[in-house]
């Protein structure tokens, strides 16, 4: 799906599978010159966000549910922003074992060298997951047949 879609696509069309028929309502902008990632970051981020939105959809009863991905100089940034009911971060971090999810977004960014933060509270949970622009050209000369242009 990722190869055929692009990432904005492929995680438009993972929303509108989730909440096409239901009342919440969701929005994916991008935000700078949109590029075509290296396979390994956008399976990462594909991930990342299908892991946070089945955690929205399952724990947070949101009405609204925000994506963004920002194309800077300094790389790509995913913004995953819901207005649900939020949850107590610090007692995922300190509990390992409980919030298998959480955790495992953070390790698939590790893996890539990208970073995840997390900031909740009662009408908001906001997820944001940074690649470094250097990671992305390290993964695109390890694919030197990749389409660089969308």
């Amino acid at each position: 799906m990722l190869d055929t879609l692009g990432l904005p696509a492929a995680l438009a069309q993972m929303a509108q599978e989730m909440w096409g028929d239901s009342a919440t309502r969701f929005t994916l902008r991008t935000d700078g010159a949109v590029e075509d990632l290296p396979e390994a970051i956008k399976t990462v981020l594909f991930r990342v966000t299908q892991e946070a939105l089945a955690n929205i959809e399952k724990h947070a009863a949101a009405s609204r549910v925000e994506l963004q991905l920002d194309f800077t100089p300094a790389g790509l940034q995913l913004r995953v922003q819901d207005n649900g009911r939020g949850f107590d971060t610090e007692f995922f971090q300190r509990h390992p074992s409980r919030g298998l999810g959480l955790r495992h977004m953070r390790e698939r960014l590790a893996a890539i060298d990208g970073t995840l933060s997390i900031s909740s509270h009662p009408g908001q949970t906001l997820l944001l997951a940074n690649v470094p622009k250097a990671v992305i050209t390290r993964f695109s000369r390890q694919e030197p047949n990749a389409n660089r242009q969308p």
